[in-house]
């Protein structure tokens, strides 16, 4: 049996151990791990209503996510293998979903803003460096005063 194997059916515990994971959940929010594998995470749910779920065989290492807001969704489909990755939320009625046997595979952001949302299918691949926004986090004005660069779904 190799070693990720073994992490997987012991992932129930590992998933929990404060050495390993930093998980601050604050009440009125829900965190969904169905036999997933975290090792050195770091989530942090401020606000309410906002939801994670991470599906069976995923492991994500060194990956973090922040939800700033309420009514916020994550879901990570089943045996995806997330490295280095930043899921970031700001504002309300945000969702970001991630389908099955997806990678991502180190310094990738995704930040969904301004109530929108980004679907990422299922057997995609990420390398490093690479940012998904729903929006560049300020406003680019024309000569009237309108804003030009609207936030916007990603699929």
């Amino acid at each position: 049996m190799s070693l990720l194997a073994i992490a997987k059916k012991f992932a129930s515990v590992i998933n929990w151990v404060p050495f390993i994971n930093s998980i601050v959940v604050k009440h009125g929010n829900k965190f969904s791990v169905k036999g997933a594998l975290l090792i050195g995470c770091k989530v942090r749910l401020k606000g309410v209503n906002n939801s994670i779920t991470i599906g069976r065989g995923t492991v994500l290492y060194k990956t973090r996510i922040t939800i700033n807001g309420e009514g916020n969704s994550l879901k990570i489909g089943d045996d995806c293998v997330i490295k280095q990755a930043a899921f970031v939320y700001e504002d309300d009625e945000n969702a970001i979903c991630v389908g099955n046997n997806t990678r991502m595979m180190g310094e990738i952001l995704v930040a969904c803003l301004e109530g929108r949302s980004i679907e990422i299918g299922s057997g995609c691949l990420f390398s490093s460096e690479i940012e998904i926004r729903t929006s560049v986090s300020h406003s680019l004005l024309d000569e009237q005063g309108k804003r030009i660069n609207q936030a916007d779904n990603i699929s």
